[in-house]
């Protein structure tokens, strides 16, 4: 009985940790939805990244971008986005310029 009984409490402890994580992730969401996001931060960060020649990740040019990875993954090899080149290096890498020869040099 006393084994079922730990059983038990792991269970809820499991469940419990589950409710924080997705309340917390609900918490998140809500506060992003109601801060103003700067008008300029994607421009500005396809800039930088641009400029220091940055090896992106899927995911940091969604966050950078306020995009969702989804949205980025599906773009095809080449996008052109706010005056920037950027093109797909592998599977979940990307790089951004301000034209086509920057992205050769």
């Amino acid at each position: 009985m006393v084994k079922g009984l730990q059983t038990a409490a792991k269970d809820l402890q499991i469940l419990g940790e589950e409710f924080v994580e997705k309340f917390a992730q609900r918490v998140v969401e809500a506060i992003k939805q109601t801060v103003p996001r700067y008008v300029l931060a994607a421009h500005d960060f396809l800039s930088k990244a641009a400029d220091k020649k940055y090896l992106l990740t899927g995911k940091i040019l969604a966050e950078g971008m306020g995009l969702k990875s989804s949205t980025i993954s599906g773009w095809g090899d080449r996008t052109d986005k706010l005056g920037f080149v950027v093109v797909r290096v592998s599977k979940c890498q990307w790089r951004a310029g301000r034209d086509e020869a920057q992205l050769v040099a």
